[in-house]
């Protein structure tokens, strides 16, 4: 029994194919010496195989693994003992790291993928690539407070017609806005009747609206 990348010779005739061959040759005292072979030839194998993984992955074949994009050959043997050849063409696909660092105001969130954020520190979270790798997203998340709005007086008292003074205090380097349209830390008003007084006081980008009656 040979493979069929193998031959057997018998005298000056070779063979490599199935079945019963027969040569006579002569003894050394010049009889015939009749050779009768059966033959049997056992195929050899060959598989080829296209694979696709990720960078973080590998493909092992027998006793070898592969990690690396190209062609890969690896030669084992058949139940019969004759070669088994397995080529792997073989890509590698880049897993993706992202690195964000963001700053938002407390009533703000961030939202990655499927997942929300609104409190400081690092989060991460594991997405896919388009090739169906893992894409890492790793966030530095910062909050910002709101500036907080102190009137004074806390609770105005006026005559219907007479003026008073309204006073926002707030963090230094903000700015604020009246619903009187004023951008002044202190109105005067005169209101006739109740009255509602609002301010909306931004600081860092970050707002925050408060009113007085």
């Amino acid at each position: 029994t040979i493979c069929d990348d193998e031959s057997v010779t018998i005298g000056s005739q070779t063979f490599s194919t199935n079945g019963l061959h027969t040569v006579v040759l002569l003894t050394s005292l010049g009889c015939d010496s009749t050779v009768n072979l059966v033959l049997t030839v056992n195929p050899s194998k060959t598989t080829n195989l296209t694979q696709t993984i990720c960078d973080d992955e590998s493909v092992t074949i027998g006793s070898q693994t592969f990690s690396t994009n190209g062609l890969h050959t690896v030669v084992l043997q058949t139940s019969l003992g004759c070669d088994s050849t397995v080529n792997l063409n073989l890509t590698v696909n880049q897993n993706k790291t992202t690195n964000l660092t963001q700053s938002i105001c407390n009533y703000e969130s961030v939202t990655i993928g499927s997942q929300t954020f609104s409190t400081n520190g690092l989060h991460t979270v594991v997405l896919q690539t388009s090739l169906g790798c893992d894409s890492t997203v790793n966030l530095d998340l910062t909050i910002k407070p709101s500036p907080t709005i102190v009137f004074t007086p806390v609770t105005p008292v006026t005559c219907a017609g007479i003026s008073i003074d309204i006073t926002a205090e707030y963090i230094a380097g903000a700015t604020c806005i009246w619903s009187t349209g004023s951008g002044n830390t202190t109105i005067s008003v005169a209101p006739t009747t109740d009255t509602y007084y609002s301010v909306t006081v931004t600081n860092d980008g970050c707002s925050a609206i408060d009113s007085v009656l």
